[in-house]
């Protein structure tokens, strides 16, 4: 008796139920597409884990493996800042159906990233044998190097242009008419400079010895103090397809939420450029001393070294956002809006190499190992790092 009863009651509550959602479904969702055809201006608070930054500090490792081939030892170790703080700017102009909105935007996000300080240990070791009648000379010219870096200035810029249809093709029903699917394309090129000077602490031995005299015939040193000044230039671009999911609805007569979901992929291009001017603080001393061996001494004056190159670029990532807005007017909407993006920038095929000089003396004796060497390509760890940006903005959208 009883089960009877509840599941009359449990009837009624459903049949009462479904009026209410049905007289609810009238006034639920009245937000219509067409009347997103505005003009949007958005600035943002951008908090941003970049991958550039660490791709362009990261760049030296993509030899490492191959400067052991050649006598070479460099090892750079970076603090590099975990999040940087800037702000970005977008413009958009949607304009829409009932079955289709077409969105063309152009965004940039200008940034400082924080200081940061590196590390580098480098060893580089050349040889040259002479024949000296029944007896053959070496010569072992080894330098060796530990610099600390410091960021001086640095500037960190991304400018993306996007072109976005998304498509609704479920009309029939105020749940979920404004449902879209979304399909677009995305420019984004990304630029990072920064200027880094360091102390490099250097020290060059000269050794000579004789094959039928086991004993060193001489050793000659220097110790000197270089001041070291990079300019650093990196940039990547990309072209990446875009696919997601979007919904917008509204409730309480003037208030909106907009939920989406984008997953994207693209590849790209990078050009990668590295000056360095290296200026001996002890020259007129270590002039002075006669006694040094020309090998040794050479490593005394100004010089500079350039280290540039191509290199491919992967970027697989998803993007998120949510926002709540206010109708002000008719005509007038004023959004906040959070969205988080991350993505990978996962190099490929580089072919950025350092200005390389080879032992000529050794090639006049006939070994061509230096040559040999010199031919071979990077190899060595290629940098794929993460990029997340959380973004907060405020979005003041206008129909004319």
């Amino acid at each position: 008796m009883k089960i009877k009863i509840k599941f009359k009651y449990l009837g009624s509550i459903i049949l009462l139920l479904s009026s209410a959602i049905s007289l609810y479904s009238q006034d639920f969702n009245k937000f219509e597409l067409e009347s997103l055809n505005h003009w949007n201006l958005k600035i943002s608070s951008i908090r941003w884990e970049s991958a550039t930054v660490r791709n362009a500090l990261e760049i030296p490792y993509i030899t490492f493996l191959s400067d052991l081939l050649k006598n070479k030892y460099n090892l750079v170790v970076n603090d590099i800042p975990n999040q940087i703080h800037g702000v970005g700017y977008q413009l958009s102009t949607p304009k829409c159906s009932k079955e289709k909105c077409s969105d063309l935007y152009v965004q940039l996000i200008v940034s400082k990233s924080n200081h940061f300080i590196a590390t580098r240990e480098f060893s580089e070791k050349a040889e040259a044998s002479f024949n000296l009648g029944s007896d053959i000379q070496t010569i072992s010219n080894i330098n060796n190097s530990q610099t600390i870096f410091s960021s001086k200035k640095q500037d960190l810029k991304n400018i993306n242009l996007g072109y976005l249809n998304d498509y609704y093709l479920l009309q029939s029903n105020p749940y979920t008419k404004n449902i879209g699917i979304r399909f677009g394309f995305i420019l984004d090129a990304y630029q990072y400079i920064a200027n880094i000077i360091g102390t490099e602490f250097f020290d060059a031995i000269l050794i000579s010895k004789f094959t039928n005299n086991t004993s060193l015939n001489s050793i000659n040193s220097i110790f000197s103090t270089i001041y070291n000044q990079q300019e650093l230039s990196y940039l990547e671009f990309a072209l990446k397809i875009k696919l997601g999911i979007n919904y917008a609805y509204e409730f309480l007569e003037k208030n909106l939420v907009f939920l989406g979901l984008d997953y994207h992929y693209g590849y790209g291009a990078v050009h990668y450029e590295l000056k360095e001017n290296i200026i001996n603080l002890d020259l007129f001393n270590l002039l002075q001393n006669s006694s040094l061996n020309p090998l040794a001494l050479l490593n005394a004056y100004p010089k500079s070294k350039l280290t540039d190159g191509p290199a491919f670029l992967e970027i697989p990532g998803y993007e998120a956002f949510i926002s709540y807005g206010y109708k002000i007017q008719s005509n007038q909407i004023l959004r906040i809006v959070y969205k988080k993006k991350e993505e990978y920038h996962n190099l490929k095929l580089p072919r950025i190499e350092p200005d390389e000089k080879v032992n000529l003396t050794a090639i006049q004796t006939g070994d061509l190992t230096p040559l040999i060497l010199s031919e071979i390509k990077p190899i060595g760890l290629l940098p794929n790092s993460k990029d997340v940006i959380r973004e907060i903005g405020i979005e003041y959208m206008i129909k004319f």
